[in-house]
């Protein structure tokens, strides 16, 4: 991999795989992110770009997390599949003041993929001692019946 700092934008991520192709990652600081594929010349053949919530997506399944689309108010789709969202923890959510191992807790129905701190676009790493807080974010995977009552007790 190599990092080059893009003046004014924020950084650029080139990755090579092992069958020779290319892929690169921009990281602007406003925290939109996008992944391309340069051509020879270095130039985008093509290019995505993704908000703070598309790349957390992205990066999930990445990693090989695995979701399905939220058709809760689908009738056609009735029954357990389960639904991923993201929350934004309002000032009264049972989550603020917890980390994301204690907030996993409150829920045995659910599962915290994710907390994203409202204050950078980043994933707080250290999930056994950040404190959530009002606005930071919360991607969590639960059963499709479970789920608005999860996203509704994490929203406050």
């Amino acid at each position: 991999m190599h990092e080059q700092s893009l003046p004014g934008v924020g950084v650029r991520y080139d990755l090579h795989g092992p069958d020779g192709g290319r892929l690169y990652v921009i990281v602007d600081r406003d925290g939109r992110r996008s992944i391309g594929v340069p051509g020879p010349d270095d130039e985008p053949v093509q290019q995505v770009s993704l908000d703070p919530d598309e790349a957390v997506v992205v990066a999930s399944l990445l990693l090989g997390a695995r979701f399905s689309l939220d058709t809760r108010h689908d009738a056609r789709h009735e029954g357990d599949e389960a639904v991923v969202d993201i929350v934004a923890l309002g000032p009264t959510s049972s989550a603020v003041g917890l980390t994301q191992t204690e907030i996993a807790g409150l829920h045995a129905e659910a599962v915290v993929l994710a907390v994203l701190s409202g204050s950078t676009p980043e994933i707080v790493e250290d999930e056994t001692r950040y404190r959530a807080q009002p606005g930071d974010r919360v991607v969590v995977a639960a059963r499709a019946p479970d789920a608005v009552r999860i996203v509704e007790d994490l929203r406050g």
